[in-house]
């Protein structure tokens, strides 16, 4: 993700130094968000790994989620595949996170859910990416201490 000083424009253009708006020099907002959330996590080794392959674009909220719930399923260990709600369900059940994590943990799949289904969402995506990003984080975090 890229925006403008000058215009304020948002773009997802890798290959562009520039903004297609004004021309301007744009700035890599990208490097410094992850660096905020890797700390965020608590430098969680595992979290940092997948934000060093992560592009922070509209797929990165399914890759958040993804991620996450192969997670909670090496956690959990349920005898047979569940879904990220069922997930949720089992890790509020067993008390194993906070409130706060658990309703982190359904922010994710609700704004996943958001984009992945709604045109108007995906055009929009960089307030949802970032939500779910720092939500991730905090969870991550909660997660080392298990």
């Amino acid at each position: 993700m890229k925006f403008c000083l000058n215009c304020r424009f948002t773009q997802n253009l890798d290959d562009h130094r520039f903004c297609i708006n004004c021309g301007k020099e744009l700035y890599v907002a990208d490097r410094q968000i992850k660096t905020i959330a890797k700390a965020t996590s608590g430098w969680n080794g595992e979290f940092s790994d997948l934000l060093d392959h992560l592009e922070l674009d509209a797929h990165s909220l399914i890759g958040l989620q993804n991620s996450l719930e192969k997670k909670l399923h090496s956690i959990l260990q349920p005898k047979s595949r569940k879904t990220f709600a069922q997930l949720i369900k089992l890790v509020e059940d067993g008390k194993l996170f906070s409130e706060q994590s658990v309703q982190l943990c359904h922010t994710i799949r609700k704004l996943r859910n958001r984009v992945a289904h709604s045109s108007e969402a995906k055009m929009n995506y960089q307030a949802e990416v970032m939500c779910c990003l720092f939500a991730a984080a905090f969870i991550w975090n909660e997660i080392s201490d298990l």
